[in-house]
């Protein structure tokens, strides 16, 4: 990985003026769905903490409830996958690439680039916020006129593309050593075929067909090859793709972005499916960011508790006492500029709440960069569209997480 802060993503961001909206304008249509979207389950919640007011919440909470990270970052004895879930600020990779600068230069070995999704593609680069942690390592390209991108009641681990013409290609480009590219997509009744080749060979040929709807996965061995060119070719039109999930087959830490612009945390492990195609990526530690689109849309803090709550069930249930670090989202615009109904405050007491209860560590991001002015736009903390971090914002949030990950 190239581990030098002038990374290729800080120069489109500096190029395009660092605006990656929450419901940002993308080439790619929003605007799929199934006939028949899953029902949600009803998430189980943990006993009732009683309440703080927003002044009592700390900056950070919980650094001992990271025991699995605790235990493997002394061992480092295994392959271990740290999944990064959220809204813009997550998929917009503010920070996430960042943190995984800091802990490689630490000493943390490789596991790769992780999960590519699909989810949102524009070929000038703009939006291009998709893809996988680092696209020097890992990226993908198609024709956004021939697909179509879904969020709400994501069956991927962060939303999926469905092709509107017959043998649109998808095309997977690893340009680092890996061992394995797991494709993930549905299956249900009465689908087509699919077809795969990977650096211009013979095609495979895989069935999307299955009496019930469900998550497939094929895995592609991509040992040996310094590049990897891997085409997918679904041979019908309406079928589904989630992404590509990347792995080295050795001892290292794996991160994995998964966030949407515009996404509640409501958008998020709604159905059995999620929950299927996100254990592919098996996280053993995962961090929660929402709240910003929470405020921009008025949805109560004892709605998104819920909806965090069914996050961290459908996790646990992927892998028991996975480790969660519950973010909560620094103050923007609608504090005061553009007041809503509710207060960043309200969010970060109720995620504070959850963090309790759920034995979870916890970073309030309104404690660590401090009440919003005009002060944080100009030097750099927030971004001058005055909603998403700036390039100082984005540092002090991977040095928080940093700090709390190697204490």
């Amino acid at each position: 990985m190239n581990i030098n802060l002038t990374h290729n993503f800080v120069k489109r961001l500096t190029q395009h003026g660092g605006r990656l909206f929450l419901l940002a304008v993308s080439l790619v249509a929003l605007s799929c769905s199934k006939n028949a979207p899953v029902t949600p389950e009803t998430p189980v919640m943990p006993p009732v903490v009683t309440p703080e007011t927003p002044a009592d919440i700390p900056a950070t909470y919980g650094a001992g409830n990271l025991k699995r990270w605790t235990t493997w970052k002394t061992a480092t004895d295994s392959r271990f996958d740290f999944l990064m879930l959220g809204d813009s600020y997550t998929q917009g990779n503010y920070y996430t690439w960042r943190l995984r600068v800091k802990l490689l230069t630490a000493g943390f070995a490789d596991g790769g680039p992780g999960y590519c999704s699909f989810g949102r593609y524009d070929p000038t680069g703009l939006y291009s916020i998709d893809g996988s942690m680092d696209e020097d390592e890992l990226s993908f390209t198609y024709d956004p006129l021939k697909w179509a991108a879904q969020r709400e009641n994501t069956y991927g681990p962060c939303g999926y593309v469905k092709n509107t013409a017959a043998n649109a290609t998808i095309n997977v480009q690893g340009k680092v050593n890996l061992n394995t590219l797991t494709i993930i997509f549905e299956k249900h009744a009465n689908a087509g075929n699919f077809r795969y080749r990977l650096n211009g060979g013979a095609w495979t040929t895989v069935s999307m067909t299955s009496p019930t709807q469900e998550i497939g996965s094929v895995d592609v061995d991509v040992t040996g090859l310094a590049m990897s060119s891997l085409d997918i070719e679904p041979l019908a039109a309406g079928e589904i793709f989630c992404g590509v999930h990347s792995k080295r087959s050795v001892n290292a830490l794996a991160m994995d972005k998964v966030g949407a612009a515009g996404a509640t945390a409501h958008d998020f492990a709604q159905n059995d499916l999620w929950k299927t195609s996100t254990q592919i990526i098996n996280p053993e530690l995962a961090t929660i960011m929402f709240g910003t689109n929470e405020i921009m849309q008025n949805v109560s803090p004892a709605d998104m508790k819920v909806d965090v709550q069914n996050i961290i069930n459908k996790l646990r249930e992927i892998t028991p006492n996975c480790d969660i670090l519950i973010m909560a989202p620094p103050e923007t615009m609608y504090e005061k500029e553009h007041p809503q109904k509710y207060k960043t405050a309200d969010y970060g007491n109720a995620l504070y709440q959850v963090a309790v209860a759920n034995n979870t560590a916890f970073i309030n991001y309104a404690k660590v960069f401090g009440p919003f002015s005009q002060a944080q736009v100009t030097g750099g903390i927030i971004d001058t569209d005055r909603t998403h971090p700036g390039q100082v914002g984005s540092q002090m949030i991977s040095d928080a997480m940093y700090n709390m990950l190697t204490k």
